[in-house]
């Protein structure tokens, strides 16, 4: 079975948080970072590998 449906997926630059999507691309305040799946970033959140923010 295939879902038609859009996908309510929503994205983010790992260094701006404030940036979000509902597709992926460049962030747009920086310019370099690649918008990431906002899951992710909260699944290396919880390993304590993601901290958010430049600094």
């Amino acid at each position: 079975m295939i879902n038609n449906q859009k996908s309510s997926k929503k994205y983010s630059c790992p260094m701006h948080p404030e940036v979000v999507s509902n597709e992926p691309g460049k962030c747009p305040k920086c310019g370099g970072m690649n918008l990431v799946p906002m899951d992710e970033i909260e699944k290396e959140k919880q390993r304590g590998k993601h901290k958010g923010g430049c600094c």
